[in-house]
């Protein structure tokens, strides 16, 4: 839970629920920070973030929502210079 997120169920919209693991979500947080790479936004935005169709559109919203403010931690990490060695 690095970065806040947990496992979930989530209903669908052919009504069963199914579980997003903590992998299945960070795969989500970094192919939205890949989107985001490829784009001209200055900062991760929402609809960067890939969400499987068969997951209720409100769900999904908020899984965005949730997996962007992940992916913007990590970018920020991720764009953070290292110190140099000598």
């Amino acid at each position: 839970m690095r970065y806040g997120l947990g496992p979930l169920k989530v209903s669908t919209t052919i009504g069963k629920s199914v579980e997003l693991t903590t992998g299945k979500l960070g795969r989500m947080v970094m192919d939205g920070v890949a989107r985001f790479c490829s784009s001209a936004q200055a900062e991760p935005q929402a609809w960067h973030i890939p969400v499987d169709p068969l997951i209720d559109e409100e769900l999904a919203d908020a899984l965005r929502a949730g997996c962007c403010r992940a992916s913007r931690r990590s970018g920020v990490k991720a764009s953070t210079p290292r110190a140099s060695h000598p």
